[in-house]
């Protein structure tokens, strides 16, 4: 536990192709109650999940588990896949001037980006797009909350 933030493990399934890469995902949650709290970073692997969600939890031993979602936040969240770090910082300034909150995976390439309500998640897609006319860059939309 670090500051009222603990490290919720989320079990992961693999589709028919073997992903994600891992069997597992945490995220920090800041705690609520004894059994709940907000998630506090975003997602890489998990779906239908984002940044600010309320989730229950349960503690096992001293690790604590992803219950059941709770409350949905507002953030719709994005996730970026390119191997162009350069094409990736480009495009991390651009979305965080629209106050997008960003992570970035160096091991995988990989951006999981938060993206608040009162942001067109199209117009967040046409920005991402118009990099991939320099450079292979996919996305998907790992939860929508529009």
């Amino acid at each position: 536990m670090e500051n009222n933030r603990i490290k919720i493990i989320f079990k992961l399934e693999k589709d028919a192709e073997g992903y994600p890469p891992v069997d597992w995902e945490t995220l920090w949650g800041i705690i609520l109650s004894d059994n709940n709290c907000i998630v506090d970073n975003m997602p890489f692997y998990i779906y239908d999940l984002s940044f600010g969600d309320t989730i229950s939890f349960k503690k096992v031993d001293d690790e604590f588990y992803f219950d059941k979602l709770i409350n949905k936040s507002s953030y719709s969240l994005i996730r970026v896949f390119c191997k162009n770090k350069n094409v990736m910082e480009k495009l991390k300034l651009e979305l965080e001037a629209h106050n997008c909150k960003w992570e970035y995976s160096n091991t995988f390439s990989l951006a999981s980006i938060a993206i608040p309500k009162d942001i067109i998640l199209k117009d967040i897609e046409k920005i991402i797009s118009k990099h991939k006319e320099f450079e292979f860059i996919e996305y998907e939309i790992a939860c929508n909350r529009e």
